[in-house]
């Protein structure tokens, strides 16, 4: 349930902004305030998701550290009904958070970060100002933090290097994960002249091949049973700071067709308002049904665009994929792709 805050929090990056006024931002005061209205509403729903669906967890996406008072009270509720809380942050990195990292359980945390010269252009000279946060993590034992690499043309061959740095600065980071960036990402004008089948194989090979080689893990796998995206479950949705309400991080604002406040009201209004999304399943899909990738491919997602809705190998090529873990088992190295055993 992921609220997205504004502008200045992401370094003015137009790939997840949404414009809330003419000055960009959004009043903290208020933001408060009506985390303290709509507190009873909240309880109110998540006890009747609770009786109907008998939950025990919930997952909620943090944007930023702003949420920490909203996070609060969603623990407080999930403690006294016996519901396991899961954490994760999608956080810039500018601002300290070791306190944050020893305050909230089950916490996993995400920052953005690649090599100082390309981090500075695309993300406001915030390379430093990361590094030393990062750094103040060196004595935890177990640091909840995945570092996200945007990959882009002008930076894919710089990966190697950019583990090196990690690994000697930063040792207690355990996790690597790899994107796509669109255009525009943070800087006007910017092009991705990357392509996506590109990225595709470069993240299925040599990018695992990098991953291994500095000691990190691959997450990536190939599935073995049909499951729901993120958008499909029947309760996930994302907050904007305006109040709009659409599935998942993959809808854009303007297609919203349901507000916080008539959120707050019916829970169900979501299944009603995205219906054609909400009550999808690949199995009952006539084209679906029949493909023998439906596994690994999911069902027709509405956010690979209308003329790809059966292109599931956009972050990576599955034959590349396949081969180098075959590789790595022959080696014996098999265990180091951790989803695949």
């Amino acid at each position: 349930m992921p609220k997205v805050n504004n502008k200045k929090c992401y370094f003015s990056d137009y790939v997840i902004f949404q414009k809330i006024n003419k000055n960009n931002y959004i009043l903290i005061h208020t933001y408060f305030n009506n985390i303290d209205i709509i507190e009873e509403d909240i309880a109110q729903q998540l006890l009747a998701i609770k009786a109907e669906q008998d939950v025990e967890n919930m997952d909620t996406v943090v944007l930023d550290e702003l949420l920490q008072k909203f996070y609060e009270k969603i623990k407080t509720f999930c403690i006294s009904n016996e519901i396991e809380l899961l954490t994760h942050i999608d956080t810039n990195g500018t601002i300290p958070f070791v306190n944050i990292l020893q305050e909230i359980s089950n916490l996993d945390m995400t920052i953005c970060l690649s090599t100082r010269e390309d981090h500075n252009f695309k993300r406001s000279d915030s390379f430093d100002k990361i590094m030393t946060n990062l750094q103040a993590t060196a004595d935890m034992q177990t640091c909840p933090i995945t570092i996200r690499y945007n990959v882009a043309h002008d930076n894919y061959k710089k990966f190697d290097e950019f583990l090196c740095l990690v690994k000697q600065e930063m040792p207690q980071i355990k996790y690597i994960n790899t994107a796509w960036i669109m255009n525009n990402a943070g800087v006007e004008k910017f092009t991705n002249k990357l392509e996506r089948k590109a990225f595709a194989v470069w993240n299925s090979t040599v990018a695992i091949d990098a991953l291994l080689k500095h000691g990190f893990p691959v997450r990536h796998c190939i599935r073995s049973k049909l499951t729901k995206c993120q958008g499909y479950q029947k309760y996930s949705c994302k907050i904007y700071s305006d109040g709009a309400v659409t599935v998942c991080d993959a809808m854009q604002h303007e297609e919203a067709k349901l507000s916080l406040d008539e959120l707050l009201k019916d829970i169900n209004l979501l299944t009603l308002r995205y219906a054609n999304i909400k009550n999808y399943s690949p199995l009952e899909d006539l084209d679906c049904r029949k493909c023998s990738s439906v596994i690994q491919c999911g069902g027709k997602f509405f956010c690979r665009g209308a003329g790809n809705l059966c292109n599931y190998q956009s972050e990576y090529d599955e034959d590349s994929f396949i081969i180098t873990y075959i590789k790595y088992y022959m080696q014996g190295n098999s265990t180091k792709f951790i989803n695949m055993n």
